[in-house]
């Protein structure tokens, strides 16, 4: 699409170029002047995205909290910065070079002329070329993302054995000093958990609170290794295993 619009505004530069070239600019200094000029506006399109990027890493960062693992850590480094820095020296380059080749070749009889404006055949097949490019890529986009919608919406609909509709979850973590937790931190425990229960079910429209340690479809996981009498697995590895929840109050 920037090649395209290159393009497009070194066509209406056609006569800028021949004047240049008349007075005895060489193509070799026309190039240099257009693709300064590209790489000039890659560069500023750059800083905004890096201006930008700050602002949504620290917001991501705030909302994502302790949900997402070493969110804390993640950050604009000099990393980033070298990758943009190429990115768009990469871009000015790549997306400047063909309508410099194309500016830096006016036709000097026609672009002179009085009210000459013409775009050449071989520009214009280019541009086409450009534009069949940009709906063939945006249409295999759009059939992408709607086979992920499909998939999305096709997932919602798996019925998981439970209604969670109308019901609230909180996930709540107490303090353990060295996460170690003594017997009196385990009756702190009893008693925040009894007195949350109890006032959570007094607040007006609450019909029944529950408790589990993990959430079901959370990822999270309990196993728990047992026998079975009479079987004995040849490897180890295979040794019956169960996924374990505890629950609380009227959780079911």
């Amino acid at each position: 699409n920037v090649a395209n619009l290159q393009l497009a505004r070194a066509a209406t530069r056609d006569r800028e170029m021949a004047i240049r070239t008349a007075l005895g600019a060489g193509r070799a200094r026309l190039m240099r002047q257009l693709l300064t000029e590209s790489l000039l506006l890659a560069f500023a399109g750059a800083a905004l995205g890096l201006v930008f990027a700050a602002w949504a890493v620290d917001a991501l960062v705030g909302l994502a909290g302790d949900a997402a693992p070493r969110a804390a850590e993640v950050a604009l480094d000099g990393r980033a910065l070298a990758f943009t820095i190429a990115v768009a020296a990469g871009t000015g380059i790549a997306f400047g070079i063909v309508p410099a080749l194309a500016a830096s070749r006016p036709d000097l009889h026609d672009s002179l002329k009085d009210g000459g404006r013409g775009t050449t055949s071989a520009r214009g097949r280019l541009r086409k070329a450009l534009v069949i490019a940009e709906v063939a890529l945006s249409l295999v986009l759009l059939v992408g993302t709607g086979l992920m919608v499909r998939s999305f919406l096709r997932l919602r609909a798996v019925d998981p054995g439970f209604r969670a509709d109308h019901a609230l979850a909180l996930s709540i973590s107490l303090p353990v000093a060295d996460s170690k937790p003594t017997d009196a931190d385990k009756e702190r425990f009893v008693r925040f958990f009894n007195d949350a229960d109890a006032r959570i079910a007094a607040l007006p429209g609450v019909t029944a609170v529950g408790g589990i340690n993990y959430m079901p479809l959370s990822g999270n996981t309990t196993d728990l290794l047992f026998e079975l009498a009479g079987f004995t697995p040849a490897d180890p590895a295979d040794k019956p295993d169960c996924q374990s929840r505890e629950v609380a109050g009227d959780w079911f």
